[in-house]
């Protein structure tokens, strides 16, 4: 049974890491286009 643990920790730390790395993408386009729209609102 304790190995079964590990293994789904491993997993759970897997796919914690690809939900990060996701949400880093997002945030990244989310914050240009932030930066973006300002400008495109003034000119």
């Amino acid at each position: 049974m304790e190995v079964l643990k590990i293994i789904g920790a491993l997993i759970m730390k897997k796919k914690v890491k690809e939900i990060q790395i996701k949400m880093g993408q997002i945030c990244s386009v989310w914050m240009k286009m932030r930066i973006l729209k300002p400008q495109k609102e003034k000119s």
